[in-house]
């Protein structure tokens, strides 16, 4: 979630909008606390400016940290240091890519992977996708059509800490199927009723 977090960047005269999470990077045996800025183009800065893949490449290697080992040493610098003692990660490198991802579609004003953000500026069938996807728990509840497989790749694709959040209010799911429901139903009635070419 983007909040008031916002930064840019300027590349070429063009205002790249941007935000940031907290994040460790491992350097020299020492994990700093830092910023992690990502940015609407796709670029994120974690001490350097990389891609989405360069920087899976560097959770991969340790270099950005998601597992903080008992007894390694902390920074953030100018205000602490310290050791840690029995840490624990809320995050793994797929929910903390996960959450790039989601970031980037949200600064560029496409929904994410729980449908939720910008959705208003996403195609139709961007927008039904997401929706469908996201709440494929409650399709057959609601006696919606959808396809199974397709869903069920959507539905994963949904932050597993997304996913709780959709799990506990049913009501607002049940509404916003019916929404779903109903627009997919005057899509079709509109273009069964579009002259053929």
């Amino acid at each position: 979630m983007i909040g008031n977090k916002t930064t840019h960047r300027t590349v070429d005269g063009v205002r790249v909008p941007g935000t940031w999470r907290h994040a460790f990077i491992r350097n020299g045996g020492t994990h700093f606390l830092t910023d992690l800025f990502i940015y609407a183009d796709g670029l994120i800065d974690c001490w350097e400016l990389v891609t989405l893949e360069e920087f899976q490449n560097k959770l991969r290697s340790g270099r950005v940290a998601t597992t903080l080992p008992d007894g390694a040493k902390a920074s953030a610098f100018e205000l602490a240091s310290w050791t840690f003692s029995e840490p624990h990660s809320y995050l793994t490198p797929d929910l903390l890519v996960a959450e790039i991802r989601d970031t980037i579609d949200q600064l560029n004003g496409r929904p994410d992977s729980t449908g939720t953000a910008a959705v208003e500026h996403a195609s139709p069938d961007r927008r039904l996708a997401a929706l469908d996807a996201a709440l494929r728990p409650w399709a057959a509840e609601a006696r919606l059509e959808i396809d199974t497989a397709e869903a069920a790749a959507g539905y994963e694709s949904v932050r597993r800490d997304v996913r709780g959040i959709l799990d506990g209010d049913r009501d607002l799911v049940r509404r916003m199927l019916t929404r779903a429901r109903d627009r997919a139903k005057k899509m079709l009635r509109a273009a069964e009723a579009a002259p053929s070419p």
